[in-house]
């Protein structure tokens, strides 16, 4: 039976608790290469040069951390980033004794370390840009987004440039050992070629990996495929929504909407009237789950923030479930619910929430066989168009790893 009603007011984002990402290592990590690199550094003030935007993007992150949570694979991808950038601080770019190394050894004419910088510039701001496009743009996975993703880095590359000139010009004699050229004369051109590499690279390699993250795509191994089950529901597939599947989860909750007392809306929704809500379950900590069978949705079951900005309940979480009418009393419901409490152990939650009107006995029912208890009771809250009324239940659970 279709049940659970979101309360999550739909434009609020997600709320990052490091539980994605681990703040303290990823810091850990920062900090320390970055008092490694300035203690000692070969120039004191090109040290400060090359690592201000290592430093920069450190204050960023923790100005947008909370607002809009990027993927783990992009918050790892910045920390090499600025490791690389620090590493050529301490010693200027022409001077990585590892490329000295490798320079004496290739016999190359020059210390290629900022090359590898370069390069770098490209494969790490395309899986920034694309995230963000992705996320906030109407551009979906594609040809046009991988062009518009890669001129936006080479745009970046050539304005970093300009900025190099810049600060060289007001920098007078460590013009030379900020900007690395090392007498090369095509050396501008050459950053610019490598970002422009970097760039393709990193959408060719990691566009899929950050997919998943985003929940724009199954993982490579399903919760659930058959589970050697026979009968009705052999065969069903339970696996993350993305975007190409909102329409579906639209039209299964409009369902409860006709039904009423399923949940509190009384007017059908669309996908662009839910799209805020939709956009906070790309977040991986807030997973909407699809029930499928031979490319048909069947159901979902969603994990939404609980009083999200308070974070006292970061390891709260909603727990909401639609059927399609044609999959009810099937156990679609219960095997939803039990994979939403399995990934919900997961990102550790410890707690998880439902609301649901007190005359869904079906759904109360569902909720106490997975060990769920009646926490509290809205008496009458709903008032229907045609003056009816019902209250709302609120039912609980507390998570354990082995529960």
């Amino acid at each position: 039976m279709a049940a659970l009603t979101p309360t999550t007011t739909p434009d609020t984002p997600p709320v990052p608790d490091g539980r994605t990402t681990p703040v303290r290592l990823w810091l850990l990590i920062f900090f320390a290469v970055l008092f490694w690199s300035g203690w000692h550094p070969y120039d004191r003030y090109i040290w400060v040069l090359e690592a201000a935007p290592a430093i920069f993007g450190l204050l960023l992150i923790a100005l947008t951390r909370r607002r809009f949570p990027l993927t783990p694979l992009v918050y790892w991808l910045i920390l090499a980033h600025a490791i690389i950038l620090m590493v050529g601080s301490k010693y200027t770019y022409a001077r990585v004794p590892l490329f000295d190394w490798l320079k004496d050894v290739l016999e190359l004419g020059r210390n290629h370390y900022d090359k590898v910088g370069h390069l770098v510039q490209g494969f790490v701001p395309a899986l920034i840009a694309r995230e963000i496009l992705l996320r906030l743009s109407p551009l979906r996975r594609g040809g046009w987004l991988f062009f518009l993703v890669t001129t936006v880095c080479l745009a970046f590359s050539a304005f970093y440039e300009l900025i190099e000139w810049w600060v060289a010009e007001l920098s007078g004699t460590a013009a030379t050992a900020f900007l690395g050229t090392q007498g090369y004369a095509w050396d501008t051109q050459s950053d610019m070629l490598l970002a422009l590499i970097g760039a393709i690279l990193g959408q060719l390699l990691l566009a899929r990996c950050q997919d998943r993250q985003l929940g724009l795509e199954p993982p490579r191994q399903p919760a659930t495929k058959t589970d050697g089950r026979t009968g009705p529901d052999a065969g069903v597939l339970i696996r993350r929504a993305g975007p190409d599947d909102w329409q579906a989860v639209v039209a299964i909750y409009n369902q409860a909407v006709e039904e009423q007392f399923c949940t509190a809306d009384t007017e059908p929704a669309s996908v662009e009237s839910r799209r805020l809500w939709l956009e906070t379950h790309l977040d991986r900590r807030y997973p909407i789950l699809l029930a499928e069978a031979d490319g048909r949705v069947l159901g979902w079951c969603s994990l939404s923030p609980w009083r999200p900005g308070r974070r006292a309940l970061a390891g709260v979480a909603e727990v909401s479930y639609y059927l399609d009418r044609s999959a009810r009393g099937r156990g679609l419901a219960s095997r939803l619910l039990t994979e939403a409490m399995r990934q919900a152990r997961n990102l550790e939650f410890h707690t998880l929430i439902a609301i649901l009107m007190d005359v869904n006995q079906p759904s109360q029912r569902l909720l106490e066989k997975h060990g769920f208890e009646p926490w509290g009771q809205l008496p009458q809250v709903a008032v229907w168009p045609d003056g009816s009324r019902c209250g709302q239940l609120i039912y609980g659970r507390r998570l354990s790893p082995d529960s």
